[in-house]
């Protein structure tokens, strides 16, 4: 599950599941009805007629409501189960690129005080592990964010962009995608320089406003240090079902924002 997909609700289990309660719910709503009728055309007082009038008039009003909060529930139900599914897989398909930066035997890094530095691929393996889980983990609070608060995923690409500046909330463009990445890992990858082991190296990478049809674009990629291979990260384009990319978004090349660690 490379990209996440939420339109099978209607085929789920939460469905059928609030299908029924729904119907319990309007049954019930069914008999107040043919009670209130019977009592309604026995009744010579037009107060008791007012009062079942009003009465009817909340308890359906209720109804709806309960009944909206019933699909809400099953529906944010579901999608956490399916967020779940597709975060384990997220997890396994990015940690196979970044052991692909790593290599098989020991090797010598650049570290911190510009000597080399002898690393095992198992603490690389390591330092990529925490990071993965970081960066998937971050994707995955702000897509439960979305589904709890506005029942739904952002939009992603440019039509997110135009309904976040319309003023739709639950929108995410790509600079605040690129900043919850770098947020999550920075204190990873800090860590590991402290210790002078650290590994890989995270890119803040750019396209600037320069002309107006081009746009901005902004996304991450992380390399190991001395090596020109990279991972690319922008859930941008997918509004975060897809946070992996094989290549940039239209190809741009971008220039980098900020670089972590500066060295080598």
């Amino acid at each position: 599950m490379e990209k996440l997909n939420l339109g099978s609700f209607k085929n789920s289990s939460e469905w059928y599941e609030v299908q029924r309660k729904i119907k319990d719910k309007q049954r019930d709503m069914k008999r107040f009805e043919e009670m209130a009728n019977k009592k309604y055309t026995k009744s010579n007082s037009i107060s008791e007629k007012n009062n079942l009038q009003r009465q009817y008039k909340e308890i359906l009003n209720r109804y709806s409501k309960e009944i909206i909060e019933l699909n809400r529930k099953a529906y944010i139900k579901w999608a956490t189960r399916i967020l779940s599914i597709w975060k384990k897989k997220q997890i396994a398909l990015l940690k196979e690129k970044f052991y692909k930066l790593i290599p098989k035997e020991p090797y010598y890094i650049i570290g911190a005080n510009k000597k080399k530095v002898y690393i095992r691929p198992e603490q690389a393996k390591q330092q990529a592990d925490e990071l993965v889980n970081a960066i998937v983990n971050a994707v995955y609070d702000k897509l439960k964010e979305g589904i709890d608060k506005y029942g739904r995923l952002p939009s992603g690409g440019n039509w997110g962009n135009y309904r976040a500046l319309a003023g739709h909330k639950g929108e995410v463009q790509c600079n605040e995608w690129s900043s919850i990445i770098e947020k999550s890992c920075f204190n990873i990858i800090l860590s590991y320089v402290k210790k002078d082991k650290n590994t890989f190296q995270m890119i803040w990478k750019n396209v600037s406003r320069i002309i107006y049809i081009r746009g901005e674009h902004n996304w991450m990629e992380f390399k190991r240090i001395g090596d020109n291979k990279i991972v690319i990260i922008d859930p941008w384009p997918s509004g975060g079902r897809k946070i992996y990319s094989k290549k940039t978004y239209k190809n741009r090349e971008g220039s980098p924002l900020t670089t972590y660690p500066e060295y080598p």
